[in-house]
């Protein structure tokens, strides 16, 4: 089953980076419409960056795409993934992170649809993979159920 994923840190980035570039560039070259053009269109094409993972029986593949052409695909198959770590992020929002053994880790944060972590958990637990959960999302689980 395929979930996308709502990358809450390029949206929380963009809206502080946005003052703050605007800041320190028109103080140094001086504010300018086409400079405010310039860095809103830069801050614009970064959020057009679509996150999505793909949870199959024996592996699971994280696509990222631009402007829907693939950007980068990463196929993790049980022996490449150390830990599936379970944690709350903001108030409500369950998040997930795949650890793994080589390269970077993968962060799950904010699925679109929630019952995305639950066929996370089981793909772990079926293919004997480490889970750790932390209490916060814990008490979000029970709160759910």
């Amino acid at each position: 089953m395929s979930y996308s994923i709502n990358p809450k840190r390029i949206r929380d980035t963009v809206t502080v980076l946005f003052p703050l570039l605007w800041l320190l560039l028109s103080s140094a070259f001086g504010a300018s419409v086409q400079l405010f053009l310039v860095i809103l269109l830069f801050l614009a094409m970064g959020s057009l960056f679509r996150f999505q993972i793909d949870i199959q029986d024996q592996r699971l593949i994280y696509t990222v795409t631009y402007l829907k052409k693939r950007v980068l695909k990463k196929e993790l198959v049980p022996e490449h993934i150390q830990t599936l770590k379970f944690f709350r992020t903001g108030w409500k929002k369950k998040a997930a992170a795949i650890k793994t053994y080589k390269g970077l880790n993968i962060p799950l944060v904010v699925m679109t649809e929630p019952e995305g972590y639950d066929e996370l958990l089981a793909f772990g637990r079926r293919n004997q993979i480490n889970v750790e959960k932390t209490k916060d999302y814990m008490l979000l689980e029970r709160m759910d159920s």
